[in-house]
């Protein structure tokens, strides 16, 4: 009997700037890094309201990222919260997006 690999895709850690954008939806974390584009990219499409990337990867890390935080952008932008009024506020950086 042959044996057939069902695949599931291997998860990625979670990085910090990810898990920075799923909580607050401020994507200006780790500028710079090899994820901050990622997360850039993430963001533009969530703003024009596809966020089908955005739902598995919160089906992803919704556990790793609710053991640390209560309320996310993520869940607010998934239940159907337009982008800007989801993003909670960041403190961690001089400049934000208007946007």
């Amino acid at each position: 009997m042959r044996r057939r690999w069902l695949g599931r895709s291997r998860r990625e850690p979670l990085t910090p700037e990810l898990e920075h954008y799923l909580t607050l939806g401020c994507y200006q974390q780790g500028t710079g890094s090899e994820t901050h584009l990622d997360v850039f990219l993430l963001a533009g499409r969530v703003m024009r309201g596809n966020v089908a990337v955005l739902r598995r990867l919160w089906r992803d890390y919704r556990e790793d990222v609710k053991a640390a935080h209560r309320e996310t952008f993520a869940e607010a932008v998934l239940a159907g919260v337009e982008h800007s009024r989801a993003r909670r506020q960041c403190t961690a950086h001089a400049v934000h997006p208007t946007t």
